[in-house]
């Protein structure tokens, strides 16, 4: 299988996770998860992160 060059596409993801949620987010080739204990705790962080990846793919 070919290697990753550049992967610009960035994501976020909610997903349950044994007693919890997780927040997967995918940034500039990076993986960071964040759990939380509560769903809406972690849709909040969720819509978050996508206004703020938003915004910064607007301002470049």
């Amino acid at each position: 299988m070919g290697e990753i060059v550049e992967f610009a596409a960035n994501h976020v993801f909610v997903k349950h996770h044994g007693d919890g949620w997780i927040v997967r987010v995918l940034e500039n080739g990076g993986r960071t998860d964040y759990r939380f204990e509560r769903l809406s705790w972690a849709e909040k962080f969720a819509r978050n992160e996508r206004f703020r990846l938003r915004e910064c793919a607007r301002l470049l």
